[in-house]
């Protein structure tokens, strides 16, 4: 499996809870597409395969890119690469962004799945996140992608807000499921992180932040709901209908290879990984005087080993026993049952298939502290 993972480093404004590398200012945009152009070229080999299973534009915002901007580096894409209607190729969008007309041509272009930038179902919310939509931007937004004839498409809703009483986010919930039908849901937890507006509000004791129990709770209430409702929670913060778990992000999680094109993108190609300079200036000029813009390092079996545990267990693939002797060595299959009987508490097992996942329920919300007890130091 081949993928490729481009990132569009601008947006139209900075989000208090966003750490992801973006500039506001648009002035080098030309500079930088021609310098993601350049990389996608003198990269083509990096994959295996030039036939590719996803495509994946991320950011930033890459829907604050022009018509113009999106056939030029489709055009540069479709000299190297090959595609065909199974490939899942991916748009994220903010929902101020989108009408018909645009999502018809990213269409044509073969975008057939959108990420859309949803977060929330309340104004006074919004706001609050530093969002420049409103709710009746991302209603009409959903709207348009249906009418437009893209039947994939995901909605990124925010809990963990500490204003936003549970029963409203539940209620915003039945509304989202009631009036479309939506194949997919990524609802993340608001975490406070380093270098955001968010961080500084909370350090200068200007807001409050919300509970564990208040997580936990609204946590719990989007898997029941959902599930319920027939989505599989494939992730900790990913549910989708059959056939809509989403083929890019799943690249990442089961320890495929994939290129990152663009400044911070990150890259994979089963012994080294690779990510590029997070700097929109520095990653344009060094491409264009031809000078190394990135880092890599080789991974070791300790480090592949911890790689796959932490991937693994935030999804219900799950860590498989029989992988991990084929691919690791019975030492590390030996590492791995001593660590789970330590933490049998928070696991379910497919005793038949030799598959080790967490519980949703008792696990998911504490996946990444859980998988540090599994990793090999």
């Amino acid at each position: 499996m081949s993928s490729l993972y481009i990132h569009i480093p601008f947006c139209h404004y900075k989000c208090s809870y966003c750490d992801f590398h973006f500039s506001v200012n648009k002035k080098s945009k030309d500079k930088v597409i021609d310098a993601i152009i350049k990389e996608i070229i003198e990269r083509q080999d990096y994959l295996q395969s030039k036939e590719l299973d996803t495509i994946y534009f991320g950011g930033g915002t890459p829907s604050v890119l022009s018509i113009e901007e999106w056939v030029k580096i489709f055009h540069h894409l479709s000299n190297i690469y090959t595609w065909n209607k199974n490939t899942e190729i991916t748009v994220e969008c903010n929902p101020e962004d989108v009408n018909i007309g645009y999502l018809l041509v990213l269409k044509n272009l073969g975008v057939n799945r959108i990420s859309l930038g949803v977060q929330s179902l309340n104004d006074k919310v919004l706001a609050w996140m530093g969002r420049k939509h409103k709710v009746a931007h991302a209603l009409k937004s959903i709207k348009d992608i249906q009418q437009a004839g893209i039947e994939n498409f995901s909605i990124d809703l925010i809990f963990g807000i500490p204003f936003y009483d549970m029963k409203n986010l539940e209620k915003d919930i039945y509304f989202l499921l009631n009036q479309f039908n939506i194949p997919h849901i990524s609802a993340y937890q608001l975490t406070v992180e380093p270098k955001t507006k968010l961080n500084y509000l909370v350090r200068k004791k200007k807001i409050s932040f919300a509970n564990e129990d208040k997580v936990r709770n609204e946590f719990l209430m989007l898997h029941d709901t959902l599930n319920n409702k027939g989505y599989l929670h494939y992730e900790v913060s990913n549910y989708a209908k059959e056939g809509y778990i989403a083929k890019h992000n799943s690249a990442y999680w089961l320890q495929k290879t994939y290129c990152g094109i663009g400044p911070s993108a990150h890259s994979y190609n089963g012994i080294e990984r690779r990510w590029n300079v997070s700097n929109n200036y520095v990653y344009a000029n060094s491409i264009s005087e031809g000078k190394i813009y990135y880092e890599k390092e080789i991974l070791n079996a300790n480090q592949k080993f911890n790689e796959y545990v932490f991937t693994r267990l935030r999804t219900t693939f799950g860590c498989n026993l029989n992988e991990i002797k084929v691919n690791f060595g019975e030492k590390y299959a030996k590492h791995f049952l001593d660590a789970y009987s330590k933490n049998k508490a928070y696991f379910e097992v497919d005793e038949k298939n030799q598959k080790y996942y967490l519980s949703p329920s008792n696990g998911y919300l504490m996946a990444d502290k859980i998988s540090l007890n599994f990793f090999v130091v």
